[in-house]
């Protein structure tokens, strides 16, 4: 059965500062997993890697089975779109759309 997510051997560096070193993680279809941990501790990085965000890494990394590194840029967006969802802590919008008007 294809995971849902595989993360394998992922090595991310920041300078001269390991984030994740040969981290993996395996994800089956359905499961809710938590991560959790310090400030700078690398949650966010790992999820913005999952979530196509962060291209700059060692590793491997599969969403349902095809190696994200290796989808072309439209069925990157597709995958983004169908398959992979979180909310950011802090929402990046255009300063001058940052409010909605309601008539």
């Amino acid at each position: 059965m294809t995971k849902a997510i595989e993360v394998l051997n992922i090595t991310k560096k920041f300078g001269k500062r390991y984030i994740f070193k040969n981290l993996n993680l395996s994800i089956e279809d359905g499961e809710f997993i938590a991560i959790v941990g310090p400030s700078g501790f690398g949650k966010s990085t790992i999820l913005n890697m999952i979530g196509l965000l962060e291209e700059s890494y060692l590793g491997m990394i599969k969403v349902k089975g095809q190696e994200i590194l290796k989808i072309e840029s439209r069925a990157a967006t597709i995958l983004r779109r169908n398959t992979i969802n979180y909310l950011f802590q802090s929402f990046y919008i255009i300063q001058k759309y940052r409010y909605l008007s309601v008539r």
